[in-house]
């Protein structure tokens, strides 16, 4: 059975950054829909058992970033981590992706943003990401900033800016950065995790590989042994009987 479901709110994500970024900025994260932006984003068929996505879905988005974010270093990354959380999907996918700021993308008249233009498929069956992220920190709010999305299969343009991050002060400032940094911390370790048994299957899988080399090559020599020991054999029947022959002439 398919039915239409409104997804609201559904989507976190999380930005990390990389290079002398990481002692000036915080990692941090926002929930979508926090403010309303996004209410009635995307609508999708939905097997209700299964809870996977039944249909290719194209996300095109479009993403500004402030140039003095990147420093001193223009070439460090900007890491984004985003997962889909709606209960209705029962799905929990991540997706990492590392942007790097390019000239050819900026706009002369905004000369102090790198724009980042980005395509993205929802596959069926795919735990992929559903929209990608914008947040301005207010007192004790997060809130999504200039998104604009379009239904089931038409692209979904995305214009977002990111905003200097400042230390909380205030105790529910503090109470929402820490509960950011939860949600932060809990995913990272299962990006860990992920990446750990992705190394421990490739080396399971490399050891199969030289085992079976191994085996091959033990075999090989078992089998260059087995035709020297059968020619040396051979060697000793052929001199036992020219020795043999040597002595009946010898009689005679």
């Amino acid at each position: 059975m398919k039915s239409k479901v409104q997804m609201e709110g559904c989507v976190v994500a999380h930005l990390l950054t990389a290079g002398p970024l990481e002692k000036a900025y915080s990692p941090y994260s926002l929930l979508l829909g926090q403010s309303g932006a996004v209410s009635g984003a995307l609508t999708t068929d939905v097997d209700e058992q299964q809870g996977f996505i039944t249909e290719v879905i194209n996300i095109q988005s479009v993403l500004r970033i402030p140039k003095i974010l990147f420093k001193s270093n223009p070439q460090a990354n900007l890491e984004f981590m985003v997962e889909n959380l709606d209960p209705k999907l029962k799905l929990l996918g991540l997706s990492k992706f590392v942007l790097q700021p390019q000239e050819s993308l900026c706009v002369p008249s905004q000369k102090d943003y790198y724009y980042f233009d980005i395509l993205t498929k929802i596959a069926p069956q795919a735990n992929l990401l559903l929209s990608f992220i914008a947040c301005q920190v207010e007192p004790s709010q997060w809130a999504l900033t200039m998104i604009h999305t379009c239904p089931l299969n038409k692209n979904v343009t995305l214009d977002t800016e990111i905003f200097n991050l400042t230390r909380p002060k205030k105790l529910e400032e503090r109470s929402c950065m820490a509960n950011l940094t939860d949600t932060l911390t809990f995913v990272c370790q299962e990006m860990q995790n992920d990446a750990h048994g992705r190394a421990h299957e490739a080396l399971a899988s490399e050891i199969r590989i030289q085992s079976e080399r191994l085996k091959k090559a033990q075999q090989a020599k078992q089998a260059l042994l087995d035709e020297i020991n059968q020619i040396k054999r051979q060697q000793l029947r052929n001199n036992a009987e020219i020795s043999w022959t040597n002595y009946l002439d010898q009689k005679t």
